[in-house]
């Protein structure tokens, strides 16, 4: 995935230095030379379809897990790993925020990561690709729900991530970001 930040993702800046954007939040990370993906680093490649979630849990090897109609790029401490396996959703109490992510209650109290407004749309559409693309591998590729029997016992809301899809119509970027994954992935 980091084919991804390195041939598309990542921008120019000054004296050499490259900067990605965290989708969920808007942190702007610098840094010179190649890009790596670390779990230790700053950013990490965010599944917006979770890992867990997928029926071929826990193979790391599949298609599905490094589709980059699914990967993003994310501020691993203070949104990928706060986010977690959590559905995503409209933050009405919050519990913790980073820039432009909210983590929190919904309005039926239950905790879900709400990203950043420019990313919604996006979110929701790789969501929805990754259901209806991968569906049959493994098993049907529906919503869990529960996500988690004790953790997470509720599962993704669909009425939200369609609300999102027309909230945030696809912007010239991520036109240009799903022709540049046709072009890596056919």
């Amino acid at each position: 995935a980091a084919i991804m930040i390195n041939k598309f993702a990542s921008r120019d800046t000054t004296d050499g230095d490259k900067v990605v954007t965290c989708v969920y939040t808007g942190h702007q990370y610098v840094y010179t030379g190649a890009f790596f993906y670390s779990p230790v680093g700053v950013l990490s490649r965010e599944h917006s379809w979770p890992h867990s979630w997928m029926p071929t849990f826990p193979d790391l090897d599949g298609d599905e897990y490094s589709d980059l109609h699914n990967l993003f790029p994310a501020h691993q401490n203070e949104a990928n790993g706060v986010r977690s396996n959590l559905p995503l959703g409209n933050v009405v109490t919050v519990t913790g925020t980073y820039l432009e992510g909210t983590v929190g209650d919904d309005a039926n109290g239950n905790k879900v990561y709400e990203p950043r407004d420019q990313h919604k749309g996006d979110a929701a559409r790789a969501i929805f690709y990754m259901a209806a693309k991968w569906n049959g591998l493994g098993d049907v590729w529906d919503f869990p729900n529960p996500i988690s029997a004790s953790l997470v016992p509720y599962g993704q809301n669909q009425d939200v991530l369609k609300a999102w899809h027309w909230q945030d119509l696809p912007d010239n970027w991520e036109i240009a970001r799903n022709d540049f994954i046709q072009s890596e992935q056919g």
